[in-house]
C-alpha cells in the first residue's frame, strides 16, 4: 500500500506514521506556545510573533492530516470506521533471499 496526498484521500485512513508525526509536532508547538508566553526573557513583541507562527503551524498540520491516505482493498472492516492504519513497507523484489 502506498501513501498518497490529495483531496481524494479524505475518505481513506491516514497512515499511522504520518499521524504520529503530525500529533507529536502539534504537541511540541503547543508546549512552545505556552512556554514562550511565560518566558520573561523574551520580549512581548517577539513572543507574540513566535506564538502566532506556532499557532498557525498547529492549525496547518492538523488541517492537512486527513489529506494523507492509504488505499485499501480489505473487505473485513468498514473503512469508514478506520481513521488511521499502518502502512506496509515496500519490499524489494530484486533482493536476494
Amino acid at each position: 500500500m502506498a501513501t498518497s496526498f490529495g483531496k481524494k484521500q479524505l475518505n481513506n485512513p491516514t497512515p499511522s506514521g504520518i499521524s504520529a508525526i503530525i500529533d507529536i509536532s502539534s504537541a511540541i508547538c503547543g508546549v512552545l506556545v505556552a512556554w514562550v508566553s511565560t518566558a520573561s526573557f523574551i520580549p512581548n513583541e517577539v513572543g507574540n510573533i513566535i506564538t502566532s507562527i506556532l499557532g498557525l503551524m498547529i492549525g496547518i498540520t492538523l488541517a492537512i492530516k486527513p489529506f494523507f491516505g492509504i488505499k485499501t482493498t480489505s473487505k473485513m472492516v468498514n473503512i469508514k470506521n478506520v481513521s488511521s492504519m499502518d502502512d506496509e513497507p515496500k519490499t524489494d523484489t530484486n533482493a536476494k533471499s
